[in-house]
């Protein structure tokens, strides 16, 4: 560029190139716990609770897939049939089991699932771009990721499940 204005810009997006893979890749798991770690605390909300009674009865039958007499936002339902998939329940019904039911406990545990999605976005996008680091981080970042980066549904456990799937898959492992 004329004048030298955009030689800042080149040279942090040569440094960016020239960090070493783990380097890069410490960066965007690091930059999607800054994201995340601030939310652990706060209360269940949306279908969380959905999810959390449907742990608890897999708790004794496994392979329930039915609430019955369930309370859904104050009104009194025969039954809460799940259309989920029924790992995510049974995952929180094993985390109940382990470390009990606190908010924190419960959300810090599918943390899992948005670093999952960081590093699989990562190593996809190094496979198709010149800045994985920054695809990845451009990828976790937006309020909608965020928001449902630590609930106890099952978007981004399918999301980071996904896309794990096909990054493996263009990889070819």
């Amino acid at each position: 560029m004329a004048g030298g204005g955009g030689k800042p810009l080149e040279d942090f997006g040569c440094f960016l190139r020239n960090l070493k893979v783990w380097q890069q890749l410490m960066a965007v798991v690091i930059f999607t716990l800054l994201l995340t770690l601030p939310f652990v605390g706060r209360p269940f909300h949306m279908d969380d609770a959905g999810f959390i009674e449907l742990a608890r009865v897999r708790q004794e039958k496994p392979l329930e897939m039915v609430l019955k007499d369930y309370t859904f936002f104050g009104q009194q339902n025969d039954y809460f049939l799940d259309t989920h998939p029924p790992l995510i329940s049974s995952y929180i019904a094993l985390v109940i089991n382990i470390a009990g039911e606190s908010e924190t406990t419960l959300h810090l545990v599918f943390l899992i699932f948005p670093l999952i999605a960081a590093v699989s976005m990562f190593f996809l996008a190094r496979r198709f771009t010149i800045n994985a680091m920054l695809s990845a981080m451009l990828f976790i970042a937006p309020p909608g990721v965020i928001v449902m980066s630590h609930g106890l549904m099952s978007d981004m456990p399918g999301l980071s499940l996904l896309l794990a799937s096909v990054t493996l898959y263009i990889y070819g492992l």
